[in-house]
């Protein structure tokens, strides 16, 4: 998933107050703005947790265990199918295939917003799109064993990115250079506007691909890499995510990505586009939050 601009930090101070019969409380204190608010600050700590941390190795490697793991059920069970687009079971003479997201799902772009928080600049469409072109991209972790044990199978593999199609030959360059399946006999790169009705909802190209395959399963670090959430609340999204919860470690799997995502734009709620309104915007969310 790859569409996000970003502004905005904030600091939550919290008093611990404690007595000797009770358990010690929260008490938050009033929040000041920090002196200076910048792009690309609030994505510091995900930045460094996704470039240093083998706890996102770790959860990445997890992740697409789960994914052979889930595969090897799937590929068992002729029924099973994990798009929501088509309400008929798919039939067990279909060919098998998984769809993936690219960006944070396949490929790791941390370099990308590493210089965006060193920059202190916004991300913009045509920065990502040089940021593509450099091939200055690296594999999440799991993803290319993943991916020949599921071409080990005879399973074709869809990557459906909102990645532009302007840009489609230097991903695939990118995916060749990492090892990662690609093959040349069919288009399996669904890129964002290659069709006319492929906007930034997946669900026509999860249909596309479910017409002529029985997807066995998902892939992405965004909850719109699964069903359509686009422009949905907080409240909204929990609902989606209710009735498909059991879903994911099955026929879903999500992998970390604590840096931008539509969990971002659903959080901020239509804040103005200011660095103090969207700084606001978050503690309201974080407010929001509170007895959970």
């Amino acid at each position: 998933m790859r569409m996000i601009a970003r502004v905005g930090i904030g600091v939550l101070s919290v008093a611990w107050l404690s007595c000797a019969h009770s358990t010690p409380a929260p008490v938050a204190v009033p929040v000041e703005k920090p002196s200076e608010i910048h792009y690309g600050q609030e994505g510091l700590q995900g930045v460094v947790w996704m470039r240093t941390a083998v706890e996102y190795q770790a959860s990445a490697r997890q992740a697409y265990a789960a994914a052979q793991r889930a595969l090897d059920l799937a590929l068992a069970d002729p029924a099973w199918s994990a798009v929501t687009e088509l309400t008929a079971v798919a039939s067990g003479e279909r060919r098998p295939a998984i769809i993936l997201d690219l960006d944070e799902t396949c490929l790791d772009n941390s370099a990308y917003q590493a210089r965006l928080t060193e920059l202190a600049a916004a991300h913009t469409e045509e920065a990502f799109e040089e940021h593509i072109r450099s091939g200055n991209v690296t594999a999440v972790p799991g993803t290319v064993e993943f991916l020949h044990y599921a071409e080990s199978r005879g399973v074709t593999i869809f990557y459906v990115t909102n990645q532009r199609k302007k840009i489609e030959e230097a991903s695939r360059a990118n995916l060749r250079r990492l090892g990662l399946p690609l093959p040349e006999s069919e288009d399996t790169v669904l890129t964002l506007g290659e069709m006319p009705d492929w906007v930034s909802d997946k669900s026509s190209r999860r249909a596309f691909v479910a017409q002529k395959y029985r997807v066995l399963l998902l892939v992405g670090d965004d909850f719109n890499d699964f069903v359509s959430a686009n422009g949905k609340s907080l409240a909204e999204r929990k609902a989606i995510f209710d009735r498909h919860a059991d879903w994911f470690g099955t026929k879903w799997i999500i992998l970390p990505n604590p840096t931008y995502g539509s969990w971002e734009r659903a959080a901020l709620g239509g804040a103005g586009s200011s660095a103090e309104d969207r700084f606001k915007a978050r503690m309201r969310a974080i407010q929001s939050t509170a007895g959970h």
